[in-house]
């Protein structure tokens, strides 16, 4: 359940929604600073634009 309220973004590095939301709103807007925080999309690169989209969605 706590899954599904806290989505895996990034599968290849295991990397939840929530810890992109924060690494966002502590200023890496850009998917290469995302990477950079988190190590999201340096895997597959499958979920890039998931990581767009959550920029999108909560940059401010």
């Amino acid at each position: 359940m706590a899954e599904e309220k806290d989505p895996i973004i990034c599968y290849c590095i295991g990397v939840r929604k929530s810890t992109l939301v924060q690494s966002i709103k502590e200023g890496n807007t850009t998917v290469e600073a995302l990477r950079g925080a988190t190590r999201a999309g340096s895997g597959c690169r499958g979920c890039i634009s998931d990581l767009e989209k959550l920029i999108a969605d909560h940059k401010e």
